[in-house]
């Protein structure tokens, strides 16, 4: 399991407290050898130096006062100890330095006391005193040691964890300031490399992920205000067509231009195809309004699939398509649709109608079923597309430049696939320039025994 933040920073926590005493603990074992070897030397010491007194303590009281001091102040030096000496109840031998150190740090031994008699078998009695300096500066020595190796240790260890802790956090959120900064001045081309996946890894992806989505956002928003400039001016050109025609012709018929009542009839017809046209591009727009306010009603209910397609066959073959032939091609099996028939029915007179306005003057309607899905092809034999367009011709606001001659709004597409994408479904077309079209309209079902 890979280790978070929270928990290198608790690791970062028990290693500072940790490591430094495991130092400090580790130098005093290390150096106590060294002390015990010193204490063992001194110990030897000692056990000479009260053979040697007591030895000396029973020449006495043959031996001289002054050659009694003199042995004795050798014994001192050469061992390095304090001596005092009580024969007959009175001190025959002392000293004033008594277990301290030259720093004037006092170590208060227990004194030796060495039992003994004199060659006349007298008790005498004689207390040795510590006076060596070495095992004590030894052990204030290591002592230190030992502490300024944990001080060390531990400057060492908080050292590292932030050397760490900085690659780690500040440097990847120095990135992001970056970035942000970057972001701020409208560049969105600038991503943060993403390092481990932990906190601040998750919070590098939701950051670059927010850039991505900002960026794509900005791009679709240029896009969106372009092609609503080129609907703008689309809009202008065909409501302008028309509408000069239509004045055109009330004005001849106002000012009594046409005297036969057949021409008459010919101009209000025409003026009648006019307003048509202004309508259902005025019809269009309110559609795209309410798809894009996702107010567009949807009245969905079970339908057949066999009795949709004759429906809609029989409903184009009674349109105007100047002698364009409508083909019924294979029949899938009858399946049950949930969907609004007249909302379908607007797709597909769009995509008919389309396929006509385009050059062909031949459609194929086919249905057929697969992964659960009832499928209905509608094949033309037009101009067909490049595939480069194929991208395009779903985009809200998007026109042909052939359209504007044949007052079609560059809507309908846009509306058909959005009503197909509200009955789960799924509108695609495969084109070839030249070769004609194939528009799908893809639906669920549920076959006639499941409903």
């Amino acid at each position: 399991m890979m280790k978070t933040l929270k928990m290198k920073m608790v690791v970062a926590l028990i290693s500072v407290i940790v490591i430094p005493l495991a130092v400090i603990a580790g130098t005093l074992t290390l150096l106590s050898l060294s002390i015990e070897r010193v204490a063992g030397e001194i110990e030897s010491s000692h056990q000479q130096t009260t053979e040697e007194i007591q030895a000396l303590l029973k020449e006495l009281p043959s031996v001289t006062s002054s050659e009694f001091d003199q042995r004795l102040d050798e014994i001192s030096e050469s061992y390095d100890v304090a001596l005092d000496v009580t024969y007959q109840g009175e001190q025959v031998y002392g000293e004033s330095l008594r277990n301290t150190s030259p720093n004037g740090l006092a170590f208060n031994y227990t004194p030796d006391v060495i039992e003994g008699e004199t060659s006349r078998g007298e008790p005498v009695q004689a207390e040795l005193f510590l006076q060596s300096t070495e095992l004590e500066s030894k052990i204030l020595t290591y002592i230190l040691i030992s502490i300024g190796s944990g001080i060390l240790a531990l400057l060492l260890t908080i050292g590292l964890w932030v050397w760490l802790l900085s690659k780690s956090v500040l440097r990847p959120l120095k990135s992001v300031y970056e970035a942000s900064e970057e972001a701020r001045k409208g560049n969105l081309e600038y991503p943060v490399q993403q390092g481990k996946k932990d906190e601040i890894g998750r919070f590098i992806s939701s950051f670059n992920l927010m850039r991505q989505e900002i960026k794509d956002s900005f791009a679709k928003q240029q896009e969106y205000e372009r092609a609503r400039q080129e609907l703008i001016a689309g809009i202008s050109h065909d409501l302008r067509t028309p509408l000069s025609s239509i004045q055109g012709y009330v004005e001849g018929l106002r000012d009594g231009v046409v005297k036969s009542e057949e021409k008459q009839q010919k101009y209000l017809n025409i003026i009648h195809k006019k307003t048509l046209q202004v309508d259902s591009l005025i019809e269009d727009l309110f559609d795209l309004t309410r798809l894009e306010l996702r107010k567009l009603p949807v009245y969905r209910q079970p339908v057949v699939s066999t009795l949709f397609t004759d429906d809609l066959i029989e409903y184009m073959e009674t349109a105007e398509h100047d002698h364009r032939m409508l083909i019924k091609g294979s029949v899938a099996p009858a399946v049950i649709l949930e969907i609004d028939p007249l909302r379908m029915q607007q797709v597909m007179t769009n995509l008919i109608d389309n396929a006509f306005r385009y050059g062909g003057d031949r459609v194929e309607i086919s249905t057929r079923l697969s992964n659960h899905n009832w499928h209905i092809d509608l094949m033309d034999n037009g101009h067909g597309m490049d595939r480069n367009l194929l991208e395009k011709v779903f985009t809200p606001f998007y026109r042909a430049d052939q359209a504007r001659t044949d007052g079609g709004s560059g809507l309908g597409l846009s509306i058909a696939k959005s009503i197909v994408e509200a009955h789960s479904g799924k509108l695609s077309v495969i084109s070839e320039k030249g070769t004609g079209s194939t528009f799908t309209v893809s639906l669920p079902f549920k076959r006639e025994d499941e409903h």
